[in-house]
């Protein structure tokens, strides 16, 4: 039974940094949710920038987006690993929007954020 545990650790290890994430900010009273598929954070307060390579897999990759904005302002920044811009977003308002991008491969999200509060949550297949 342990080592089913251990192995169990070890492969779900594996997979989480399979999509490299970094950042430096500085939240207040927050709720973070990431999965294979998503990164949604809701939150009083959020300064800083958040990022994560994600792998697109299907031939009309989308990734869906929902920003709330109560104060302060968000930027969202979409880049594909051969540094084409797919989106570049700033201050934006609450919304709900769908960033396309034209073949399967590597993309960056890039949340950036000054004294923000709302939440957001970018989805993909």
């Amino acid at each position: 039974m342990f080592i089913k545990r251990v192995a169990a650790f070890v492969g779900l290890s594996v997979f989480l940094t399979a999509c490299a994430q970094s950042g430096s900010y500085v939240t207040v009273l927050s709720k973070e949710s990431n999965t294979p598929t998503s990164m949604s954070m809701s939150y009083q307060k959020f300064s800083g920038y958040k990022a994560r390579t994600i792998t697109l897999d299907r031939d009309a990759p989308e990734i869906r987006v929902e920003i709330e904005t109560q104060a302060g302002w968000l930027g969202l920044a979409v880049t594909g690993e051969d540094g084409k811009v797919y989106y570049l977003g700033s201050e934006l308002p609450t919304s709900s929007f769908t960033v396309k991008t034209d073949r399967p491969g590597k993309v960056e999200l890039k949340v950036e954020a000054k004294d923000h509060k709302g939440s957001y949550r970018i989805s993909w297949e």
